[in-house]
């Protein structure tokens, strides 16, 4: 029986000896633009893309920060030309953390298994630190398109069995998973995830959380203008 898996912080990598089974990472909506985060992540998951801040937030070497470390790790072994190094990578898995309710923290909703697409150095500020480095990342998520828009956990299940080799894991792997290790290509768009859906948006999507600051600054502009 294995341990649950805990979201202790933002990036946070399944086991820490031998290969890793999976990394979930976990963006908190209820705290961009604040002075805890002042940068935006990206979850654009129904076009096969997210973009995510490492977690450096110091003047020290952003490459060793735990979870930063876990993620360029795993974007060697994703952009590796051989397939049997592919076979190695862990999945990255998407979740983002929403607000129910009067209930801001503890929900979070899965979005999606994604592969690392890129790891760039960017400087950042944040007005009790100042300036530093740190990584930003660019995910490939990937479609559920043959599994009917289902995700198997007893894929993850089996990849933490050390009993299994990578070559029997791979069997309860996603069909575009799958086709990635053979073939290597991420941004095929066999393997993308691309959602149809109609360009308007409904007014309801479209306005504020009651109570929140944004509803706030609605109400502020609607009432300068009123007159």
């Amino acid at each position: 029986e294995f341990r649950r898996v805990l979201f202790r912080s933002g990036i946070n990598p399944i086991g820490s000896k031998g290969n890793c089974p999976a990394i979930l990472i976990s963006s908190s909506v209820h705290k961009h633009g604040s002075k805890e985060t002042p940068w935006q992540d990206e979850f654009d998951v129904d076009q096969g893309f997210a973009r995510y801040f490492g977690d450096n937030k110091s003047s020290l070497d952003p490459s060793e920060s735990s979870g930063n470390k876990a993620l360029l790790e795993q974007f060697a072994l994703h952009n590796s030309g051989l397939a049997e190094i592919r076979r190695l990578a862990a999945p990255i898995l998407l979740f983002k953390s929403v607000q129910v309710g009067a209930r801001i923290k503890g929900n979070r909703v899965f979005q999606g298994v994604a592969l690392v697409n890129s790891a760039e150095r960017v400087s950042q500020f944040q007005k009790d630190i100042g300036y530093f480095t740190n990584y930003v990342f660019e995910f490939t998520v990937l479609n559920l398109v043959d599994e009917n828009d289902y995700f198997n956990w007893d894929w993850i299940s089996a990849r933490r069995d050390t009993s299994l080799s990578p070559e029997e894991t791979l069997k309860l792997a996603p069909k575009s998973w799958r086709q990635w290790v053979e073939f290597g290509d991420m941004n095929s768009p066999k393997l993308r995830r691309k959602v149809s859906r109609f360009r308007t948006i409904p007014k309801l999507e479209q306005l504020p959380t009651k109570g929140s600051r944004e509803e706030k600054c609605l109400r502020d502009i609607y009432k300068h203008y009123q007159s």
